[in-house]
């Protein structure tokens, strides 16, 4: 008896040696992992199953695992370009198998992130490389659950191996006790662990004839079968979809994939990019998962514009969101980047002038503020100051001709005039009417011309008069009678008074009264359209 109680009680010790040794068992997990996920795509009829074209070639018991998969259907799009569906599946998969390798289970995705540098063409073999960043702790406080941290690359295998897209994902562990108590029992048995894993492939298997064959799947966007809701209405900038959880579209839990859930969000996102007219296809993606989604759910798909795109900007963000009702609980939620629409073509400025020296220059450019010509001789000035600038310069020339002030009014001016000798006015060579009103010189404003000429006491500085009524407002302030108007029709009537009593007054070189020459040359001007 007591050589029977020391044989068990070495035998015990033995086998608790070999279960304590961790790295010997997890590089035995590590050798039969690229069989074991062959057979587990072969098996599966969910999301994973598209996955049987994907080549293991080594997994390590740290966690990492790296293969090859050829670009061929269902991962093209219409264009024959691996589509972010494919990229989101490849990125979920594989992260999954590679901490379930590294000896954790019973963890599903909560974030989901992937960046797309190139898109990869029809035919072209790919490196696959997935592995653990930061394995699971424990947390300190019970009501937190244990989090992991993987990465994921995708190259070109030809050529320089150039990046395709890489991504990240964060994954919680959601296990029960009854769960986490059976999986470290498969962790220190391998036997046990060989006999779960086959009876959960039958099962597998069982399953898989209510899912759609893999070779008639055309491509994941068919599959995932995104329809507009006829009820509501569609905006540029918002859109509803729906769709329904199908078999094929499932994980080994019995709920929709992760990347089938991204899949959907991003097609959302490019049905509104091509309803506006760009380019349907994702930049970037981040897909946050709230609630799972159950087998056979109708879910409902809202996308709608995050922002509007700047010049500087090449990409357009949408937030997607999707709920198990159009009011419901949100099952999860994503922000997806796709190109931003080309700007629309900007329209050249007209440069050429219109007739004329003064213009406004139509089109893009806005109105000029050079001072305008006025034809006849009338006088020149900014249009604020027009009137203003015909009265000082009239001041100025019948006071440079006379001994009175510069300071003194036109009227004054005229006064001290008219009680000159009209015997004195015949010895002048332009005759009485050029005394006195001298005709003021064009008013052609070139780079010479000062601004004493240029301004006036009337300017608006800031204000430009000809942005608010334009040619209207210099015929309105020409039609205003001015002091020099007034002082005309004041001559006119001495000139009839004169006829009356048979003096005539002095005459200029064409034997006309100062009156009636005045009159012909200083008749009012109306100004053209084009001026």
């Amino acid at each position: 008896l007591w050589a029977i109680a020391l044989a068990l009680l070495l035998a015990l010790l033995g086998l608790l040696v070999f279960l304590l040794q961790p790295k010997r068992l997890a590089a035995r997990r590590a050798r039969l992992a690229p069989a074991r996920l062959t057979t587990f795509l072969e098996a599966t009829g969910g999301f994973d199953g598209l996955l049987r074209g994907f080549v293991c070639r080594s997994v390590s018991p740290e966690g990492e695992v790296s293969g090859e998969i050829t670009a061929a259907r269902p991962f093209l799009d219409e264009e024959d370009l691996l589509s972010e569906g494919a990229a989101a599946l490849l990125l979920d998969s594989l992260t999954g198998f590679a901490l379930w390798a590294s000896g954790f289970s019973g963890f599903v995705t909560a974030e989901l992130g992937l960046k797309i540098e190139e898109q990869a063409r029809s035919g072209e073999q790919m490196l696959v490389r997935a592995w653990v960043k930061e394995a699971p702790v424990k947390p300190a406080d019970p009501r937190l659950r244990e989090q992991a941290f993987l990465a994921f690359e995708l190259r070109r295998a030809q050529g320089d191996g150039k990046l395709l897209a890489q991504g990240h994902q964060t994954m919680v562990c959601i296990a029960s006790r009854r769960q986490r108590l059976s999986w470290a029992l498969q962790l220190r048995c391998p036997p046990l662990q060989d006999f779960i894993w086959s009876r959960d492939m039958k099962k597998l298997k069982e399953f898989s004839v209510h899912s759609m064959p893999v070779d008639k799947v055309s491509t994941i966007r068919e599959l995932i079968a995104l329809k507009r809701d006829s009820g509501t209405e569609s905006t540029p900038n918002e859109s509803r979809f729906s769709a329904l959880a199908a078999p094929r579209l499932l994980n080994v839990m019995g709920v929709e994939h992760g990347a089938a859930t991204a899949s959907m969000l991003c097609a959302a996102a490019c049905e509104l990019q091509a309803a506006g007219g760009g380019l349907a296809s994702v930049r970037e993606m981040n897909v946050y998962y709230v609630n799972p989604v159950m087998a056979m759910q109708t879910v409902h798909i809202t996308a709608k514009w995050a922002a509007s795109p700047t010049p500087a900007e090449s990409t357009r963000q949408a937030s997607v969101f999707m709920r198990s009702s159009e009011r419901g609980a949100v099952l999860a939620r994503g922000r997806i980047s796709v190109p931003a629409p080309p700007p629309p073509k900007s329209v050249p400025a007209i440069l050429q002038r219109l007739p004329g020296e003064g213009f406004v220059a139509p089109g893009l450019r806005p109105l000029s503020t050079r001072p305008l010509f006025v034809p006849g001789g009338l006088g020149a000035g900014r249009i604020g100051g027009f009137r203003s600038a015909i009265q000082s310069q009239v001041t100025r020339r019948i006071s440079s001709d006379s001994d009175e002030d510069p300071d003194t009014d036109i009227a004054g001016s005229n006064d001290a005039e008219d009680d000159d000798d009209p015997d004195a006015d015949d010895d002048d060579d332009d005759g009485c009417a050029r005394r006195l009103l001298k005709p003021l010189a064009p008013a052609r404003h070139h780079a010479s011309a000062s601004d004493e000429e240029l301004s006036g006491d009337g300017d608006l500085g800031a204000s430009d008069p000809l942005q608010e009524n334009g040619v209207d407002r210099v015929q309105k302030l020409l039609r205003r009678p001015s002091p020099r108007k007034q002082h005309i029709a004041n001559l006119e009537d001495e000139a009839s008074e004169e006829d009356d009593s048979g003096d005539s007054g002095p005459k200029d070189q064409d034997g006309k009264t100062c009156g009636e020459s005045l009159l012909r040359r200083r008749q009012p001007t109306e100004l053209a359209p084009h001026q």
